[in-house]
């Protein structure tokens, strides 16, 4: 199950949360997607990111 709260406004997805187990594997898709989006979003909003 996941979360997302879009501005209609700019059509822009400005909250996403992923709520599902295993923890494990959200985790290293958070990291993923961290690394993926480097340099666009804040890296604080990912787990293991820095």
């Amino acid at each position: 199950m996941s979360d997302r709260v879009i501005d209609l406004a700019s059509s822009e997805i400005v909250h996403a949360a992923i709520h599902r187990r295993p923890l494990d594997g959200d985790r290293k898709f958070s990291a993923e997607l961290g690394r993926r989006l480097q340099g666009k979003v804040d890296a604080s909003h990912f787990y293991g990111v820095a």
